[in-house]
C-alpha cells in the first residue's frame, strides 16, 4: 500500500482516489484513476484499517467510502448507479492541450476532447461493490441502506432472463446486450447477497446456464482469477 502513497489524492470534501501522477508510464497520466481501481487498493486499505486500527488506514478508508457514495445515482427502481471514471476527473471532464508539456494534464496524451462518460460495466463494479460491503463491516462510513440499494442494482437492473435462461447485462444500469464475458461475473456481486438472497439465486442461475469451466475460459485474459472468485463466493455464501 506504501507503493501508491505518491498517488493518494483527497479533495477538499474529503473525498479519498488515486491518481497516475503525471509522467507515470499509463496511456492518461496526470488523471483520476477509474473509480474501481481506486477501490481496488480500497479494498485493502479498509481491511488494514479492521485489522490495525492505524489512524491513515481508517482516514482513507473512510475518505474512499465517501467518494464512492458521492458517485452514486439514485434510480426510481431504488438501485445506485455510477460511472467507470469519477465525475469530478479529468477523464469525466475532458481537457484540452494547453501547448506546453509542462502545463498540459497529460504527457502521453496531451488532450482528451471526447470525455468518457461510460457507465460502469458489470465486471468492474463488482470490485467497488466488495469493497462497499467490507467498509460497511469496519464501519467505514458505507451504510446498510447504501448495500441494499446495491443488492438491489443487481436484482433489478442487472439480472435478466433471456428465452427463460439466467444472464446479466454489461453495464449498472441495465444496459448492454447480455452476453457471458460479463455473465460470468455475475458471482462476484455475491457480497451484497446478505442484503437480499437473490442476488445469489440468480447468480446460481447464471452459472446453471452458462457452466464456465478452466477448460472454456482458459483462453481468456486473467480467466481462471475471476472464475475462482466466482467459485469462492458461493462457497463463502453456502457457508454462511
Amino acid at each position: 500500500v506504501a507503493v501508491h502513497d505518491h498517488e493518494w489524492r483527497e479533495s477538499e470534501n474529503g473525498e479519498g482516489y488515486l491518481v497516475w501522477v503525471k509522467g507515470s508510464p499509463q496511456p492518461w497520466d496526470g488523471c483520476e484513476q477509474p473509480i474501481n481501481q481506486s477501490l481496488g487498493l480500497g479494498l485493502t486499505i479498509s481491511e488494514l484499517a479492521t485489522i490495525t486500527g492505524e489512524s491513515t488506514y481508517v482516514h482513507r478508508a473512510r475518505a474512499m467510502a465517501r467518494m464512492f457514495r458521492g458517485q452514486l445515482m439514485l434510480g426510481s427502481n431504488g438501485t445506485s448507479t455510477w460511472h467507470y471514471w469519477p465525475t469530478y476527473g479529468r477523464m469525466f471532464g475532458g481537457y484540452d492541450k494547453t501547448g506546453s508539456p509542462d502545463t498540459d494534464v497529460s504527457l502521453y496524451n496531451p488532450s482528451l476532447p471526447s470525455p468518457a462518460r461510460q457507465v460502469e460495466d458489470v465486471s468492474h463494479a463488482a470490485i467497488s461493490v466488495e469493497f462497499a460491503v467490507r467498509a460497511f463491516r469496519g464501519e467505514h462510513g458505507i451504510s446498510g441502506q447504501d448495500l441494499a440499494r446495491l443488492a438491489a442494482t443487481f436484482t433489478r437492473n442487472v439480472a435478466l432472463v433471456q428465452d427463460g435462461a439466467a444472464t446479466t447485462a454489461q453495464r449498472v444500469d441495465g444496459t448492454g446486450a447480455p452476453s457471458a464475458t460479463y455473465a460470468h461475473q455475475a458471482p462476484r456481486w455475491m457480497p451484497v447477497a446478505w442484503w437480499d438472497g437473490a442476488v445469489h439465486d440468480h447468480a446460481l442461475a447464471v452459472y446453471d446456464t452458462y457452466r464456465p469451466t478452466p477448460e472454456q475460459i482458459g483462453a481468456e485474459r486473467n480467466g481462471f482469477g475471476w472464475l475462482l472468485a466466482a467459485v469462492a463466493n458461493f462457497t463463502w455464501y453456502a457457508r454462511r
